[in-house]
């Protein structure tokens, strides 16, 4: 049971949480548009909500692209030469994103440090700024976590 709920969540965390940020990002955008064009009001807290949600939203994206191994790469370019040619292609590239990722993590955990130093809360939800940010060391860290992923399943059925 607690496997199968753990399989559950590695195959589906990402796509359930995109949604969810997804589905809440347009909700109060149309919930702000209609305050503005039929009631002449607005929510003054919208701007912050949203800022915040787009930027879960990014990261998280990047993370299911990462999964799916539906980044954006340049296939186009990579067709034409032989399969084990393309494979180190990729798979150089890959490990370049991998780098890249280790290196916004520590650039971003070094953020946070002062940002909690000097805090900086939002003005209207009271949100401190940290709290906000702490999704990019982790998601790129879930992100890391799922390109070495996607490369161990592809090894394994080409293996099979």
């Amino acid at each position: 049971m607690i496997l199968r709920a753990l399989r559950v969540l590695n195959e589906k965390a990402e796509e359930i949480i995109c949604v969810a940020l997804l589905t809440m990002l347009m909700g109060v955008v149309f919930a702000g548009v209609v305050m503005r064009f039929v009631f002449a009001s607005g929510f003054a807290w919208q701007e912050e909500l949203v800022g915040i949600t787009y930027v879960w939203l990014n990261y998280f994206g990047v993370s299911l692209g990462a999964k799916r191994g539906a980044h954006i790469r340049i296939l186009t370019f990579l067709t034409p030469l032989a399969a084990g040619t393309r494979k180190r292609i990729l798979l150089t590239a890959d490990l370049a994103w991998i780098v890249f990722n280790v290196a916004v993590f520590y650039i971003s955990m070094d953020l946070l440090r002062r940002m909690m130093r000097h805090t900086t809360i939002t003005p209207i939800l009271s949100i401190d700024l940290a709290h906000a940010h702490y999704i990019i060391p982790i998601c790129m860290v879930i992100t890391t976590a799922r390109i070495i992923e996607f490369n161990w399943r592809q090894r394994r059925l080409t293996e099979h």
